[in-house]
């Protein structure tokens, strides 16, 4: 066949002569793609023909199109041997939730360490299904055993550190990035602990706690300090809390229903077994209720620690536990108001594999800065009421106290129908007439005054009367 050696031929053809390509200098990988007419162009290529895709960032266009793109994260899987492509992004198409957000309720977040001993967090509708969250790891900085809670409007994470003595604190407004506040020590006199574990956050009626593990003099014990100022820069010094059973003593843990203090905490040694002890005080007082293994998680996992109690909104107690050994972690219920029988059987948590010592917040109803107590399950527990005797301007006792002054100001006497409470002093006051004492009664003049139009408002016409006027 011959081959066109004319303009005319080649344009007859329908192809495109070669110096009739736009102008300009195509750069390495550059193809000609066809624009319009006898037009082309240079331009990226395509996969076989197109040109490049152009993508967009919530609406932005990126600077440079693309010839390929690459999905990443969790679980992300691409699938499609022709021209449609199927990306299948994981978690039901749930958008990680803004923790701080006044409507968030309802939700679990947790923080859990990883195999290299970093804090991750995690957040889940269910306490069950988790789905992580941040960065990974959120911190990056050594730091086992993690928990988190909320404070001052921020989160707060606790870890244990190195050195020993001591354990570190890291706060987020946004539970995503993460900034040192301090390494508060652990200290006791001139005693230096040769380990600070699982440091746990709780709020009780007078404020902030951590509770945490030591070992002073090769025994390893339970402790509690506390922040001594509201930036939590600060902090007392740990005082021992005796469990009620002998032996080392780790991993502990405790959830405040009504005014008993259940503490779980772990027997450290041969066995590892999970042990309950209550209390009506927080430091002190505690009997050992159930050792051994009571409620049957043992002989189901073996050797266990890292216990988290949370009170779910149905009146259940939920139990986290983890496997020595970052073996696994799992969970257990009951419905006992003691905490002391009906515990299930423990399950996975498959979503958490491969992390350990998850110590999961509840946050219950809706989520408010000032009052970080709702969003914790230690304090103010489902089916609790106040109690004791009231005071300021109440008498009696809750939980039904009856008011006994007025801003201050004691009210005496019994009242008849249209009395009110006039005041005799500062401090005290009567039931009287409402007339108060003096004068005569105000009354609306039927005669003094026309009936009133848009934009009148009542005045007085003299002592007693009033009129409409503009």
């Amino acid at each position: 066949m011959p081959q066109p050696t004319h303009r005319h031929d080649v344009a007859h053809r329908g192809l495109i002569p070669i110096d009739q390509l736009a102008s300009g200098t195509p750069s390495p990988g550059d193809v000609p793609v066809y624009t319009s007419g006898m037009a082309a162009a240079w331009g990226a290529g395509g996969g076989g023909g197109g040109g490049g895709i152009t993508v967009e960032d919530e609406g932005t266009p990126l600077a440079t199109a693309a010839t390929a793109l690459d999905f990443v994260g969790p679980g992300v899987t691409a699938s499609g041997t022709g021209a449609t492509k199927t990306i299948t992004i994981p978690g039901g198409g749930l958008a990680e939730p803004d923790l701080l957000s006044p409507l968030t309720h309802g939700i679990f977040v947790t923080a859990a360490h990883d195999t290299s001993s970093h804090a991750n967090t995690f957040w889940s509708l269910d306490g069950v299904a988790w789905t992580h969250f941040g960065s990974t790891p959120a911190i990056s900085a050594y730091g086992r055993d993690p928990s988190i809670t909320h404070y001052d409007g921020r989160w707060w994470i606790a870890t244990g550190s190195a050195p020993l003595d001591g354990f570190t604190l890291h706060s987020s407004p946004d539970g995503i990035t993460w900034t040192l506040v301090t390494n508060p020590s652990t200290v006791i006199g001139s005693t230096h602990p040769t380990a600070t574990w699982a440091p746990q956050f709780f709020e009780d009626t007078d404020g902030w706690h951590v509770i945490l593990v030591l070992c002073v003099s090769g025994a390893y014990g339970v402790y509690e300090l506390h922040p001594t100022n509201q930036a939590w820069t600060t902090w007392s010094t740990p005082v021992n809390i005796p469990v009620g059973y002998s032996g080392d003593v780790i991993d502990p843990s405790i959830v405040k229903i009504g005014g008993t203090y259940y503490l779980f905490s772990v027997a450290f040694g041969y066995t590892e077994q999970i042990c309950l002890s209550t209390s009506a005080a927080l430091t002190s007082g505690y009997t050992a209720v159930q050792t051994g293994d009571w409620a049957g998680w043992h002989l189901a996992l073996g050797a266990i620690e890292a216990p988290r109690p949370v009170r779910l909104d149905d009146g259940r107690t939920r139990l986290y536990m983890a496997k020595t050994s970052a073996a696994g972690l799992y969970y257990s219920e009951t419905t006992a108001a003691d905490l002391q029988s009906g515990w299930s059987s423990p399950v996975a948590l498959s979503s958490l594999a491969g992390y350990d010592h998850a110590v999961p917040l509840h946050i219950r109803g809706v989520f408010d800065h000032e009052r970080a107590s709702d969003a914790h399950p230690q304090y103010a527990l489902a089916g609790s009421a106040p109690a004791g005797a009231a005071s300021g301007d109440l008498s009696g006792s809750y939980p039904a106290p009856t008011v006994a002054k007025v801003n201050g100001v004691a009210v005496s006497g019994s009242p008849v129908a249209g009395q009110v409470p006039t005041a005799t002093s500062p401090t005290t006051a009567t039931w009287q007439n409402s007339s108060g004492g003096g004068g005569g009664e105000l009354l609306l003049s039927s005669t003094a005054s026309a009936p009133p139009v848009f934009g009148d408002i009542l005045t007085t016409s003299d002592e007693t009367d009033l009129v409409y006027s503009s």
